[in-house]
């Protein structure tokens, strides 16, 4: 079964959390630096119970700058084993950067 909607969260952070535990498309991204310093949204192609972060490799990582807003279309990226999602202070690690997401998927 394929997940439909959209996900909010405002505070994703160090803790992977889940857009989809099952196959998805990720259509748009938007994304919301609520810090004063450079965050990094990663993407895991991943149930949210399948990830350590720091530790689990993200599909791919979004760079922002301080208190930067950006929104991303992705056109239906297929993630086909889930979609979780983690704010950190760097693109590979595991300290949180508290980031507000609006993930809408297909």
């Amino acid at each position: 079964m394929i997940a439909a909607g959209a996900v909010f969260n405002d505070a994703v952070s160090n803790t992977a959390v889940k857009v989809s535990d099952t196959r998805a498309g990720l259509l748009r991204l938007r994304l919301i630096n609520t810090t004063a310093a450079v965050a990094y949204l990663q993407v895991f192609n991943a149930a949210s119970t399948a990830v350590t972060v720091g530790a689990t490799s993200a599909a791919f990582a979004v760079r922002l700058g301080a208190n930067e807003t950006i929104s991303i279309d992705l056109g239906g990226l297929q993630m086909p084993n889930g979609i979780s999602l983690a704010g950190t202070t760097t693109a590979t690690g595991s300290t949180g950067a508290a980031i507000s997401v609006l993930a809408v998927i297909s």
